[in-house]
């Protein structure tokens, strides 16, 4: 789409009765927008030229905003706040949106997409895509204006929206809509902003961490927390926070809070006893309580991270084995190969090496890293000493092959 700098209109005088969703569209010649309802053409506005703000584009009239929308190749959808009988609301623009029409403007992009109480999967897309522009426009606009309070208000308005809303997001719409709230997010944890600093954006986070969010949002909300907040008191404050979700849970009668949520939270707080330092039987012992499948990789960078190291590798060698009889990467063979190589272990290293090779069958980097241990003269032989034990037709070795043009 072109993105020339600014509108400039035929002054015009237009009211819209009755008029609440319309699209629109860019005329050929990139010279007039027709305004449609239905289908219909409702009006045609000549432009002369036109102003985008990252995705979204506004239409001006006598010098001010007749509406706004975001972009969908060559339509987009708009959406008006009826005011004062049949007419609509029309702003003086000063070149960006303020904090409270970013609000709300999420509330009319949840409305438009929301039907009886749920987003469909065809209409899921359409809230991304509108979300994410605003998000992005937001962060931009705000953080110009040094707003990181309203910045975060904001980003935690736009996650709690989307946390409480129904939706089919099956196309990993969620996921990516996270994204940019964490950039939000992490704009605002950069500015370390008096307004809004560290302590109190993570009383915001512990606030909504009692259950009141969809667990996989709420993981989320975990996620940013354990990455972030690393002042010793905020540490604390997390720990104690953890303690006490494990008691409440420990009282439930909850089979999923039993069996999912207190494991997890067991295994954020043995994290952060290792960023507080605590002695490592203490952390052992704590570990020792947790009925989880990740408890021993966790334990085990630990051991790494204090320095352990016969720990760590035994814990891997361990996690490794396990992981063997699984189809795809070895991740846990790939931690062993640097243990080993930092250590100066070239046996240990190469021998992890083929293991990480043939659990990954195909995988360019350890192929390459596997190829670099030899010299021209030595690579045929060691190439088919690695084809050789292949199952046969396997056809993951199918980028390896042509590699060595076999």
């Amino acid at each position: 789409m072109h993105q020339p700098s600014r509108w400039k209109l035929i002054p015009i005088e237009i009211v819209l009765l009755g008029i609440r969703d319309i699209t629109y569209r860019i005329g050929e010649e990139m010279s007039e927008i027709i305004v449609e309802q239905g289908g219909k053409d409702v009006v045609v506005i000549l432009a002369i030229d036109y102003k985008i703000y990252i995705g979204r584009y506004y239409l001006f009239v006598d010098g001010r905003v007749f509406f706004s929308g975001y972009v969908y190749g060559e339509c987009a959808d708009i959406r008006y706040k009826r005011k004062r009988g049949k007419q609509f609301k029309i702003s003086q623009l000063e070149g960006i949106m303020d904090f409270k029409e970013y609000r709300d403007e999420i509330n009319h992009i949840f409305a438009h997409y929301t039907k009886r109480g749920f987003v469909s999967y065809y209409d899921c897309r359409g809230l991304w895509s509108d979300m994410t522009s605003l998000l992005t426009e937001a962060i931009a606009d705000l953080k110009r204006q040094g707003q990181f309070k309203e910045l975060f208000d904001l980003a935690n308005k736009a996650f709690l929206k989307w946390a409480k809303t129904d939706k089919d997001d099956s196309d990993g719409e969620t996921q990516d809509f996270v994204c940019y709230v964490f950039e939000a997010w992490d704009e605002v944890y950069k500015s370390e902003d008096s307004k809004i600093n560290h302590a109190k954006m993570l009383e915001w986070f512990l606030k909504y961490l009692d259950g009141s969010v969809v667990d996989y949002m709420e993981d989320y909300l975990y996620t940013y927390i354990l990455e972030h907040f690393k002042e010793e008191e905020l540490l604390n404050k997390k720990l104690d926070f953890l303690k006490e979700r494990i008691e409440i849970q420990k009282l439930s009668e909850d089979k999923f809070q039993m069996e999912y949520h207190m494991p997890r939270c067991q295994i954020y707080a043995l994290k952060l006893m290792a960023e507080l330092s605590y002695p490592i039987e203490d952390i052992r012992i704590y570990a020792g309580t947790i009925k989880s499948f990740f408890v021993k990789e966790n334990l085990a960078k630990i051991e790494l991270d204090y320095g352990n190291i016969a720990e760590a590798i035994a814990a891997y060698e361990d996690l490794a084995e396990r992981e063997d009889q699984r189809w795809g990467k070895n991740k846990y063979r790939e931690i062993l190969m640097r243990i080993y190589k930092e250590q100066g272990n070239q046996e240990k290293y190469f021998e992890n090496l083929k293991k990480a090779l043939l659990a990954a069958v195909g995988d360019k980097e350890l192929w390459n890293e596997y190829k670099a241990n030899f010299s021209s003269d030595d690579l045929p032989l060691a190439c088919e000493d690695i084809f050789s034990v292949l199952e046969p037709g396997d056809s993951r070795a199918n980028t390896w092959y042509v590699v060595e043009d076999r």
